[in-house]
Protein backbone atom coordinates (compact mmCIF):
# COMPACT_ATOMS: atom_id res chain seq x y z
CA UNK A 1 0.00 0.00 0.00
CA UNK A 2 1.01 3.64 -0.51
CA UNK A 3 0.24 6.55 1.84
CA UNK A 4 -0.32 10.01 0.35
CA UNK A 5 -1.10 13.20 2.34
CA UNK A 6 -4.00 15.19 0.90
CA UNK A 7 -5.50 18.54 2.00
CA UNK A 8 -8.28 20.22 -0.01
CA UNK A 9 -10.68 22.94 1.10
CA UNK A 10 -14.22 22.43 -0.20
CA UNK A 11 -16.89 25.14 -0.13
CA UNK A 12 -17.43 26.83 3.25
CA UNK A 13 -17.19 25.49 6.77
CA UNK A 14 -19.36 22.59 7.86
CA UNK A 15 -22.05 23.27 10.43
CA UNK A 16 -20.87 23.15 14.03
CA UNK A 17 -21.07 19.71 15.61
CA UNK A 18 -21.02 17.88 12.27
CA UNK A 19 -17.30 17.06 12.21
CA UNK A 20 -17.88 13.41 13.17
CA UNK A 21 -20.58 13.07 10.51
CA UNK A 22 -18.42 14.21 7.60
CA UNK A 23 -18.08 11.13 5.41
CA UNK A 24 -18.94 9.98 1.90
CA UNK A 25 -22.62 10.87 2.37
CA UNK A 26 -21.82 14.60 2.17
CA UNK A 27 -19.69 14.44 -0.99
CA UNK A 28 -20.12 13.39 -4.61
CA UNK A 29 -17.83 13.86 -7.58
CA UNK A 30 -18.60 14.15 -11.27
CA UNK A 31 -17.56 11.34 -13.58
CA UNK A 32 -14.79 13.44 -15.12
CA UNK A 33 -13.42 14.20 -11.65
CA UNK A 34 -13.56 17.96 -12.20
CA UNK A 35 -16.50 18.88 -9.94
CA UNK A 36 -17.04 18.08 -6.28
CA UNK A 37 -20.50 18.42 -4.73
CA UNK A 38 -20.69 18.98 -0.98
CA UNK A 39 -23.26 19.61 1.73
CA UNK A 40 -23.40 19.90 5.52
CA UNK A 41 -22.54 23.59 5.31
CA UNK A 42 -23.71 26.04 7.96
CA UNK A 43 -25.63 28.18 5.44
CA UNK A 44 -28.05 25.30 4.50
CA UNK A 45 -26.56 25.14 1.00
CA UNK A 46 -25.13 22.46 -1.18
CA UNK A 47 -22.24 23.50 -3.38
CA UNK A 48 -20.30 22.49 -6.47
CA UNK A 49 -16.58 23.19 -6.40
CA UNK A 50 -13.82 22.86 -8.99
CA UNK A 51 -11.47 20.07 -7.95
CA UNK A 52 -8.67 21.79 -9.88
CA UNK A 53 -8.92 25.32 -8.47
CA UNK A 54 -11.04 24.99 -5.32
CA UNK A 55 -13.35 27.70 -6.65
CA UNK A 56 -17.04 27.41 -5.71
CA UNK A 57 -18.96 27.09 -8.99
CA UNK A 58 -22.50 27.05 -7.57
CA UNK A 59 -24.11 27.45 -4.16
CA UNK A 60 -27.80 26.63 -3.93
CA UNK A 61 -29.99 27.24 -0.89
CA UNK A 62 -33.55 25.87 -0.98
CA UNK A 63 -33.76 23.46 1.96
CA UNK A 64 -34.99 25.06 5.19
CA UNK A 65 -32.29 23.42 7.32
CA UNK A 66 -28.82 21.90 6.93
CA UNK A 67 -28.38 19.62 3.89
CA UNK A 68 -27.18 16.36 5.45
CA UNK A 69 -26.57 14.11 2.43
CA UNK A 70 -26.48 14.02 -1.36
CA UNK A 71 -26.06 11.57 -4.24
CA UNK A 72 -25.20 11.98 -7.93
CA UNK A 73 -26.66 9.64 -10.55
CA UNK A 74 -24.43 7.40 -12.68
CA UNK A 75 -25.14 9.51 -15.77
CA UNK A 76 -24.21 12.69 -13.84
CA UNK A 77 -27.52 14.33 -14.74
CA UNK A 78 -29.45 14.03 -11.48
CA UNK A 79 -28.42 15.20 -8.02
CA UNK A 80 -30.51 14.30 -4.97
CA UNK A 81 -30.23 16.05 -1.60
CA UNK A 82 -31.60 15.24 1.85
CA UNK A 83 -31.91 17.57 4.80
CA UNK A 84 -32.59 18.06 8.49
CA UNK A 85 -35.87 19.63 7.31
CA UNK A 86 -37.00 15.99 6.57
CA UNK A 87 -37.38 16.55 2.81
CA UNK A 88 -35.59 15.09 -0.21
CA UNK A 89 -35.05 17.22 -3.31
CA UNK A 90 -34.28 16.20 -6.88
CA UNK A 91 -32.13 18.51 -9.00
CA UNK A 92 -31.35 18.32 -12.71
CA UNK A 93 -27.74 18.89 -13.76
CA UNK A 94 -26.42 19.93 -17.16
CA UNK A 95 -23.08 18.05 -17.46
CA UNK A 96 -22.08 20.03 -20.56
CA UNK A 97 -22.42 23.42 -18.86
CA UNK A 98 -21.36 21.81 -15.58
CA UNK A 99 -24.14 23.33 -13.53
CA UNK A 100 -27.42 22.60 -11.79
CA UNK A 101 -29.96 23.73 -14.38
CA UNK A 102 -32.24 25.62 -11.98
CA UNK A 103 -32.11 27.05 -8.49
CA UNK A 104 -35.47 25.33 -7.94
CA UNK A 105 -35.70 21.55 -7.47
CA UNK A 106 -37.47 19.36 -10.03
CA UNK A 107 -39.20 17.44 -7.22
CA UNK A 108 -39.59 17.71 -3.46
CA UNK A 109 -40.20 14.34 -1.78
CA UNK A 110 -41.90 14.01 1.59
CA UNK A 111 -42.63 11.27 4.12
CA UNK A 112 -39.95 11.31 6.83
CA UNK A 113 -40.53 12.47 10.40
CA UNK A 114 -36.88 13.19 11.21
CA UNK A 115 -33.77 14.34 9.35
CA UNK A 116 -32.75 12.50 6.20
CA UNK A 117 -29.47 10.68 6.74
CA UNK A 118 -28.71 9.19 3.31
CA UNK A 119 -30.06 9.23 -0.26
CA UNK A 120 -29.69 7.04 -3.35
CA UNK A 121 -30.67 7.74 -6.96
CA UNK A 122 -30.84 5.18 -9.79
CA UNK A 123 -31.96 6.61 -13.14
CA UNK A 124 -32.25 3.25 -14.93
CA UNK A 125 -34.45 1.83 -12.17
CA UNK A 126 -36.40 5.10 -11.84
CA UNK A 127 -36.03 5.26 -8.06
CA UNK A 128 -34.95 7.62 -5.32
CA UNK A 129 -34.38 5.98 -1.93
CA UNK A 130 -33.99 7.94 1.29
CA UNK A 131 -33.09 6.83 4.81
CA UNK A 132 -33.83 8.76 7.95
CA UNK A 133 -33.18 9.03 11.65
CA UNK A 134 -36.86 8.12 12.04
CA UNK A 135 -35.82 4.52 11.31
CA UNK A 136 -37.41 4.17 7.87
CA UNK A 137 -36.40 4.02 4.21
CA UNK A 138 -38.76 5.48 1.64
CA UNK A 139 -38.77 4.68 -2.08
CA UNK A 140 -40.12 7.19 -4.61
CA UNK A 141 -40.10 7.10 -8.39
CA UNK A 142 -37.55 9.48 -9.89
CA UNK A 143 -39.48 10.67 -12.93
CA UNK A 144 -42.91 11.26 -11.39
CA UNK A 145 -41.99 11.62 -7.69
CA UNK A 146 -44.62 9.05 -6.70
CA UNK A 147 -44.43 7.31 -3.32
CA UNK A 148 -43.80 3.57 -3.78
CA UNK A 149 -43.23 2.03 -0.34
CA UNK A 150 -41.56 2.35 3.03
CA UNK A 151 -39.08 -0.15 4.46
CA UNK A 152 -38.96 -0.76 8.20
CA UNK A 153 -35.89 -2.68 9.44
CA UNK A 154 -36.78 -5.50 11.87
CA UNK A 155 -36.57 -5.12 15.64
CA UNK A 156 -36.50 -1.95 17.67
CA UNK A 157 -36.75 1.28 15.68
CA UNK A 158 -33.31 2.89 15.43
CA UNK A 159 -31.95 5.65 13.17
CA UNK A 160 -30.71 4.46 9.77
CA UNK A 161 -27.33 5.92 8.91
CA UNK A 162 -26.88 4.57 5.38
CA UNK A 163 -28.89 3.12 2.53
CA UNK A 164 -27.54 1.82 -0.79
CA UNK A 165 -28.70 -0.11 -3.82
CA UNK A 166 -26.63 -2.52 -5.91
CA UNK A 167 -26.74 -2.77 -9.70
CA UNK A 168 -28.96 -5.87 -9.30
CA UNK A 169 -31.56 -3.91 -7.31
CA UNK A 170 -30.77 -5.16 -3.81
CA UNK A 171 -31.25 -2.52 -1.13
CA UNK A 172 -29.08 -2.42 1.98
CA UNK A 173 -29.32 -0.39 5.17
CA UNK A 174 -26.97 0.15 8.09
CA UNK A 175 -27.95 1.33 11.56
CA UNK A 176 -25.13 2.61 13.72
CA UNK A 177 -27.09 2.22 16.98
CA UNK A 178 -27.07 -1.59 16.71
CA UNK A 179 -24.32 -1.87 14.07
CA UNK A 180 -26.47 -4.05 11.86
CA UNK A 181 -26.69 -4.42 8.07
CA UNK A 182 -29.97 -5.46 6.45
CA UNK A 183 -30.47 -6.58 2.85
CA UNK A 184 -33.81 -6.27 0.98
CA UNK A 185 -35.24 -6.94 -2.45
CA UNK A 186 -36.37 -3.96 -4.53
CA UNK A 187 -39.88 -4.87 -3.32
CA UNK A 188 -38.85 -4.34 0.29
CA UNK A 189 -38.68 -8.00 1.38
CA UNK A 190 -36.00 -8.66 4.01
CA UNK A 191 -33.40 -11.16 2.76
CA UNK A 192 -30.50 -11.12 5.22
CA UNK A 193 -29.30 -9.37 8.38
CA UNK A 194 -25.78 -9.25 9.83
CA UNK A 195 -24.35 -7.93 13.09
CA UNK A 196 -21.17 -6.17 11.94
CA UNK A 197 -19.83 -5.37 15.43
CA UNK A 198 -18.01 -2.26 14.23
CA UNK A 199 -18.77 1.34 13.34
CA UNK A 200 -19.10 1.71 9.57
CA UNK A 201 -18.49 5.01 7.78
CA UNK A 202 -18.31 4.17 4.08
CA UNK A 203 -19.89 1.78 1.59
CA UNK A 204 -19.28 0.86 -2.04
CA UNK A 205 -20.98 -1.73 -4.28
CA UNK A 206 -19.03 -3.59 -6.94
CA UNK A 207 -20.37 -2.97 -10.44
CA UNK A 208 -21.55 -6.57 -10.66
CA UNK A 209 -23.70 -6.04 -7.57
CA UNK A 210 -22.20 -9.15 -5.99
CA UNK A 211 -19.99 -7.47 -3.37
CA UNK A 212 -20.25 -4.67 -0.86
CA UNK A 213 -17.03 -2.98 0.22
CA UNK A 214 -17.47 -1.26 3.56
CA UNK A 215 -15.13 0.32 6.07
CA UNK A 216 -14.99 1.99 9.44
CA UNK A 217 -13.38 1.55 12.82
CA UNK A 218 -13.22 -0.57 15.92
CA UNK A 219 -11.55 1.32 18.73
CA UNK A 220 -8.49 3.16 17.36
CA UNK A 221 -8.07 0.79 14.39
CA UNK A 222 -9.58 0.96 10.95
CA UNK A 223 -11.15 -2.07 9.26
CA UNK A 224 -12.44 -2.63 5.74
CA UNK A 225 -14.51 -5.59 4.68
CA UNK A 226 -15.60 -7.15 1.41
CA UNK A 227 -19.01 -8.76 1.91
CA UNK A 228 -21.16 -10.96 -0.30
CA UNK A 229 -24.35 -9.05 -1.10
CA UNK A 230 -26.37 -12.28 -1.12
CA UNK A 231 -25.23 -13.77 2.19
CA UNK A 232 -23.59 -10.76 3.90
CA UNK A 233 -20.69 -13.09 4.71
CA UNK A 234 -17.19 -11.59 4.94
CA UNK A 235 -15.05 -12.48 1.91
CA UNK A 236 -12.03 -10.35 2.81
CA UNK A 237 -10.95 -8.34 5.86
CA UNK A 238 -8.04 -5.94 6.45
CA UNK A 239 -7.01 -3.70 9.35
CA UNK A 240 -5.39 -0.25 9.24
CA UNK A 241 -3.66 1.80 11.91
CA UNK A 242 -6.13 4.70 11.61
CA UNK A 243 -9.97 4.76 11.50
CA UNK A 244 -11.35 4.90 7.94
CA UNK A 245 -13.55 7.73 6.66
CA UNK A 246 -14.30 6.62 3.10
CA UNK A 247 -13.62 4.06 0.38
CA UNK A 248 -13.66 4.18 -3.41
CA UNK A 249 -12.85 1.69 -6.16
CA UNK A 250 -10.89 2.44 -9.32
CA UNK A 251 -12.64 2.33 -12.70
CA UNK A 252 -11.07 -1.07 -13.44
CA UNK A 253 -11.97 -2.32 -9.94
CA UNK A 254 -8.36 -3.44 -9.49
CA UNK A 255 -7.57 -1.01 -6.70
CA UNK A 256 -9.25 0.34 -3.59
CA UNK A 257 -8.66 3.89 -2.32
CA UNK A 258 -9.20 4.40 1.40
CA UNK A 259 -9.50 7.82 3.02
CA UNK A 260 -8.11 7.76 6.55
CA UNK A 261 -9.08 9.76 9.63
CA UNK A 262 -5.69 11.51 9.63
CA UNK A 263 -6.20 12.85 6.07
CA UNK A 264 -4.03 10.32 4.25
CA UNK A 265 -5.16 8.04 1.41
CA UNK A 266 -4.19 4.37 1.24
CA UNK A 267 -4.21 2.44 -2.05
CA UNK A 268 -4.71 -1.34 -1.98
CA UNK A 269 -4.77 -3.97 -4.70
CA UNK A 270 -7.90 -6.08 -4.34
CA UNK A 271 -7.74 -9.73 -3.32
CA UNK A 272 -6.81 -11.96 -6.29
CA UNK A 273 -9.60 -14.42 -5.56
CA UNK A 274 -12.23 -11.71 -5.65
CA UNK A 275 -10.67 -10.18 -8.76
CA UNK A 276 -10.81 -13.55 -10.51
CA UNK A 277 -14.52 -13.91 -9.71
CA UNK A 278 -15.24 -10.37 -10.92
CA UNK A 279 -13.39 -11.05 -14.19
CA UNK A 280 -15.24 -14.33 -14.77
CA UNK A 281 -18.58 -12.60 -14.16
CA UNK A 282 -17.70 -9.84 -16.64
CA UNK A 283 -16.72 -12.46 -19.25
CA UNK A 284 -19.98 -14.31 -18.67
CA UNK A 285 -21.96 -11.10 -19.19
CA UNK A 286 -20.05 -10.52 -22.46
CA UNK A 287 -20.95 -14.07 -23.62
CA UNK A 288 -17.58 -15.79 -23.24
Amino acid sequence: SVSVSVSVRIGVDFVRGMAEEVDSRVFAISKDGKTIFSCGHWDNSFKSTSSETGKVLQSIVYHKDVVTCLALSENNRVLVTGSKDTTVMVWIRDPVRNEISSSYPRHILYGHDDEVSCVVVAVEMDVVISASKDGTCIIHTLRSAQYVRSIYPPGQTVPIKWVGMSSTGNIMTYSEANRTLHSYTINGRLMQSADIKMQLTSFYFSRSGKYLVTAGSRGSKGIFLVLSCNSLKVKSREETEEPIRSVAISESEHHMLIGMDDGSVMVYALNEGIMRKLTLMKLKILGF
